[in-house]
């Protein structure tokens, strides 16, 4: 049984009687504006499988009870006022497939236990206030497709397993200029060693990165977004970053990046947005011969 009541405009808070609904499998209760606390009575929905309250008012600590929903797959509570920290216990629900828990305003550290979740596919707990590092078991989740940690109090370093995760096709990590958050995340961007890394996003912008872009970068074959701006990186441009076929946009500004830019890039027919300014690059084309050549559709050196 599912009951959809998504975008109708209801408010006051989600009666307790809804874990009544024993027999339940989806309940959507997302885009209305429904207040106070999450009732703890969705733990009673013993066959829950999709959970949505997002996009609501509601505050208050996600509740333990969650963890009962032993047949939760996806778990969606985005863009409410939630605080606190997030409930290791959730990672007793061993099905979960989806947990979007951005733009609250959570705190704490991530629990260690969601890369352990083989059957996690999405991991969106951007935008909040999350502390602490960004825990390496993360990275031995087989089944990770999106992780976005953006927008929080992260520290430490990118651990190294995460960059070589199997499956992993989108890493955010990066902070809006004007998130009151914003990670604070150092060291080095760790070597590519996985052979076939399905990248096709990577966004560690705005941190505190540094040391120099490792050529293993390119082997990230299917990356089409790569953004390491405002961090604090040095040495050249790697020439491998050519080998992206199917790059279209590349990020470098502001950064301490020195020497000439590499003549490959121009040539990866894929680029359409490239910015490297705020450096101390040295290009041996002029602009205007380099967009005739690639037409890109934003070059900014």
């Amino acid at each position: 049984m599912a009951l959809n009541i998504s975008s109708k405009g209801l408010s006051g808070s989600i009666p307790p009687c809804i874990g009544n609904l024993s027999s339940i499998t989806s309940l959507d209760l997302s885009n209305n504006a429904f207040l106070g606390k999450i009732p703890t009575e969705l733990g009673h929905l013993g066959q829950i499988s999709y959970l949505n309250l997002s996009i609501n008012s509601l505050e208050g600590h996600i509740p333990d009870e969650l963890s009962l929903c032993s047949k939760l797959k996806v778990l969606s509570l985005c863009n409410n006022s939630l605080q606190g920290e997030i409930p290791p216990s959730l990672t007793q629900c061993t099905h979960l497939q989806q947990v979007v828990l951005c733009n609250n305003k959570l705190q704490g550290r991530i629990p260690t236990k969601f890369g352990m979740l083989h059957e996690l596919k999405t991991l969106d707990l951007s935008n909040n206030a999350l502390t602490g590092d960004i825990p390496p078991l993360l990275g031995s989740s087989p089944s990770f497709v999106h992780v976005d940690l953006g927008g929080n109090q992260l520290t430490g370093g990118i651990p190294e397993f995460l960059a070589n995760s199997s499956s992993l096709q989108v890493l955010t990590l990066f902070n809006s200029s004007t998130l009151t958050n914003r990670n604070n995340l150092v060291g080095s961007i760790p070597p590519v060693t996985a052979i076939a890394a399905p990248f096709q996003f990577l966004s560690l912008a705005q941190n505190k990165l540094r040391g120099g872009i490792p050529a293993s970068l390119g082997n990230l074959s299917s990356l089409v977004r790569l953004s390491l701006a405002v961090n604090n990186l040095v040495g050249s441009i790697p020439g491998s970053l050519s080998e992206l076929r199917k790059l279209e946009r590349l990020i470098l500004t502001y950064n301490n990046l020195s020497g000439p830019v590499p003549q490959s890039i121009f040539n990866v027919s894929s680029l359409q947005y490239l910015e490297m300014a705020n450096n101390s690059l040295i290009s041996q084309l002029p602009v205007y011969h380099q967009i005739l050549v690639t037409g890109f559709q934003t070059y900014k050196a």
